[in-house]
């Protein structure tokens, strides 16, 4: 998935390193994992719904990995650095 990302040399200033881990990847899944969400679906199954799982499922796995090597941001940072969007 790409998008709107800050990187540290944006003009954001400490907002750019919020997301500066972003990376586009390969979304890949094991067959059983895909037989285990399409099996865990309602009948009849919606594509859309098969597609959120997907997506969630992705997005999960690339938090963990995030969490795992990491890369994370304090509630404390968060707060400051929000905090900072509304001072006026």
């Amino acid at each position: 998935m790409s998008g709107p990302t800050a990187g540290p040399e944006s003009s954001d200033g400490e907002a750019g390193r919020l997301y500066s881990g972003l990376e586009e990847r390969p979304m890949r899944i094991d067959k059983q994992e895909l037989h285990k969400i399409v099996e865990d679906l309602p009948e009849p199954i919606e594509m859309d719904e098969v597609l959120y799982r997907l997506y969630l499922r992705e997005k999960l796995d690339a938090a963990e990995e995030d969490v795992r090597a990491g890369r994370l941001v304090t509630h404390e940072d968060v707060v400051a650095e929000t905090s900072k969007w509304f001072a006026k």
